[in-house]
């Protein structure tokens, strides 16, 4: 029973961390155009979170950078387990160039 229990323990945390992960992708996606911003980037990762886990990804925290150079998007959150009080963590970082229009 408790190898079962390991098992769905690690198929949820390798799915929640799948999605803290394309949602740091999604939000520096949107952060890092030539007209993007922080904010843009954050509502999009929390956009995603939101479609996808919305009740097992708990205290969720979404952090988004941009600078002249690149932009970086952070997403951590608690994955909510089958047994009260067992938590586990995944947390994600993506980072990319900004765009920038630049004359041949």
């Amino acid at each position: 029973m408790v190898l079962i229990m390991a098992c769905v323990y690690l198929a949820l945390w390798s799915h929640a961390q799948h999605v803290v992960t394309t949602a740091a992708q999604e939000g520096v996606a949107a952060a890092r155009v030539e007209t993007g911003t922080e904010q843009a980037g954050e509502d999009r990762a929390n956009g995603f979170l939101d479609a996808l886990a919305p009740a097992r990804l708990v205290e969720r925290s979404v952090t988004s950078s941009r600078d002249s150079e690149q932009a970086q998007v952070v997403v951590s959150a608690m994955v909510e387990g089958l047994v009260p009080g067992l938590r586990l963590r995944v947390q994600a970082t993506a980072t990319a160039p900004v765009e920038e229009f630049r004359a041949p």
